[in-house]
């Protein structure tokens, strides 16, 4: 478990591109996710998990930087 998986991030689902928010750590385990519009049930794509990792990576980095910016 990393500091990310506790993290939410949110999929359009492809069937009715209602945004979906799931938690990371979860979709790492069972890439799934349930569309809570039309209530299907979606396969999250390997390449789909790792931009939002890569994004929240990012994110994380960046808050990072601010804060020891502020500490100057």
């Amino acid at each position: 478990m990393t500091v990310l998986d506790d993290a939410s991030i949110e999929l359009p689902c492809p069937h009715c591109q209602q945004a979906v928010k799931e938690r990371l750590g979860k979709l790492k385990l069972s890439p799934r996710i349930t569309c809570p519009r039309c209530r299907r049930t979606s396969e999250v794509t390997p390449e789909a998990l790792q931009r939002a990792t890569h994004k929240l990576t990012q994110a994380f980095a960046n808050i990072q930087q601010s804060l020891a910016r502020l500490g100057r």
